[in-house]
């Protein structure tokens, strides 16, 4: 029996490893990717947080994405670049191929398997084995995890060490001792590092800890164990002191670029572009993140999670209630009414390790025949459904949702067009037999990297250099087509919002990874025109004029 299970468990982490790794091979530079490889390296190296985009997290992610960089060689110049974006498009030019983003994308996925396993021992240790083997299938499939956990981006260091976190100050609220707080203050010190929303954790913990009735003893230890934490903090800004030569404490006794990244980020909070269901507001949604989470999270899980956490309640395991159920609620709670930042699932990423353990009790709790096969149905469709979505795990919606062409007419951004498909435009176009197409691209990669050829068009996000606007202007697709990001026709960064809208009315050709469409324009002067009007609304008058010439040449063709 014993043996099986472990087979089961290797099993699962495997599949998830191939998911992992699939999808960080298949995926372009993604939006914010482009901020954060490679400045691990550089604050290690110079200690300096001055560089364009060392504020926006604290410095756990960036380290963790360039373990794999440190003894690699990059030009002095990448570091020079204007801009966070482009520095991060010249790094990956830097390397042949895809391997800078590779190399910066291989933490993170053994963070992630490291979670898997994380979620599979404390929900046996608190459930019983057979709730660890549901919540380790349950966690190793559900799709956010996978789409994050193949990224080099802050969300899913997260999610792990707010886990991990919580689950150390249990162990040390159960058994206390000095080796416990010392663990609870190092796992505590290590989320606050991975993200400034996990100092939510100063409130969450101790209203948990007073939800499972602490005694007063339990406090001192936690107090003991929020002054390691900050230990570890200073110890993550150790260049800093070490090599950048700067002052080291704010004003409020923490690490100096700590300091200022908070403030960032709470004036950041004042409000994002965002789209939901049909709307653009930059003030954000209550209903928000309870959608996007019911339509981005797998039914079955959330099924599971439903059950195991109805029978937590039923059964009143009060320590079980305090700290697997009530810290994800306060921390999605928070971004509920707290947040303005409507952007994605992911920043409520912390949640889903938590449901699946509580989902692993439903597991524990099946006596009967018909409940455990309903139990083994549910396991089963999960795993059929988060398959079937591979590699485009960052596109996923559930089928209450419509999947992702049913999720585009609710949400946007990171929760389905990321700008990482180029790969698979890439792919369409040779495998289409096209030479090339128009482009509208939302991201932060190059297409050219890809070996994608395109006549640019206009996407506010990703600006090439001045010669791509010189090779645009030589080059007519020819069939016509045009490819279009997901987040352009739903017009969120758009000056006009309909700017693409008009393509609907086109025979689509193509959908690349869910997050870009391609249409067939061939011989229509209108759409020419259009174009033209893409051109004009973004300033670049030399191809606006070319444009008119297409559409005009079409036009008398077709006379």
């Amino acid at each position: 029996m014993e043996r099986r299970r472990a087979l089961f468990i290797a099993a699962a982490l495997l599949a998830s490893a191939i998911f992992l790794a699939g999808a960080a091979r298949r995926q372009s530079l993604t939006v914010d990717e482009a901020h954060y490889i490679g400045v691990g390296k550089h604050l290690v190296e110079t200690g300096d947080w001055g560089l364009k985009g060392a504020l926006l997290h604290p410095p756990l992610p960036f380290y963790l994405s360039s373990v794999l960089l440190f003894g690699v060689e990059i030009p002095e110049s990448v570091w020079r670049a204007p801009h966070q974006d482009e520095r991060g498009r010249a790094l990956c030019r830097a390397l042949p191929g895809n391997r800078a983003l590779l190399l910066s994308r291989i933490p993170g996925i053994a963070l992630t398997l490291l979670l898997f396993g994380l979620v599979f021992a404390e929900a046996r240790r608190a459930f019983g084995k057979r709730a660890g083997l549901l919540a380790v299938l349950l966690a190793a499939f559900e799709p956010n995890l996978l789409a994050h956990g193949s990224l080099a981006t802050p969300d899913l260091p997260l999610a792990a060490l707010f886990f991990l976190a919580v689950l150390r100050v249990r162990r040390l609220r159960e058994e206390g001792s000095a080796r416990n707080t010392a663990i609870a203050g190092a796992a505590l010190g290590l989320a606050f590092l991975s993200k400034y929303n996990a100092l939510l954790l100063l409130a969450i913990v101790p209203i948990a800890a007073l939800a499972d009735r602490a005694p007063p003893r339990f406090f001192v230890r936690l107090v003991l164990a929020f002054l390691a934490a900050l230990l570890v903090l200073y110890a993550a800004y150790l260049p800093l002191a070490v090599r950048g030569g700067k002052p080291f404490l704010g004003e409020r006794l923490l690490p100096r670029p700590y300091e200022e990244g908070i403030e960032f980020q709470r004036r950041a909070n004042t409000g994002h572009h965002a789209f939901f269901l049909g709307e653009i507001s930059d003030q954000g949604w209550r209903a928000y993140y309870p959608v996007a989470w019911l339509v981005k999270t797998p039914i079955p899980f959330l099924l599971l999670f439903a059950i195991g956490a109805g029978l937590l309640l039923r059964e009143r395991r009060r320590g079980d209630i305090a700290w697997f159920l009530l810290p994800p609620a306060l921390f999605f709670l928070f971004f509920v009414f707290a947040s303005r930042i409507n952007i994605g699932v992911r920043y409520v990423l912390p949640v889903a390790p938590f449901f699946a353990a509580i989902g692993g009790h439903a597991a524990a709790s099946a006596r009967g025949k018909w409940s455990r096969r309903g139990v083994y149905a549910l396991a089963i469709w999960l795993v059929a459904g988060t398959a079937a979505a591979y590699p485009h795990f960052l596109s996923y919606f559930n089928e209450a949702a419509g999947g992702p062409e049913g999720g585009a007419r609710i949400l946007a951004d990171s929760n389905i067009d990321w700008g990482q498909d180029l790969p698979g435009l890439k792919d369409f176009l040779e495998r289409k037999g096209y030479e090339g197409a128009y482009l509208a691209y939302f991201g932060n990669d190059d297409p050219e990297r890809y070996g994608i050829r395109y006549r640019f068009l206009p996407g506010w996000i990703y600006s090439p250099p001045p010669r791509v606007y010189e090779e645009s202007l030589l080059y007519h697709p020819d069939p016509e087509i045009v490819a279009v990001s997901r987040m352009l026709m739903q017009g969120v960064w758009l000056p006009d919002r309909d700017l693409y809208a008009w393509l609907e009315r086109y025979p689509r050709i193509g959908t690349i990874g869910h997050s870009i469409l391609v249409f067939d324009i061939r011989g229509d002067p209108e759409a020419h025109e259009n174009l033209a009007r893409a051109y004009r609304a973004a300033g670049h008058h030399a191809l606006f004029r070319d444009e008119i010439v297409l559409a005009e040449r079409a036009r008398n063709a077709g006379r």
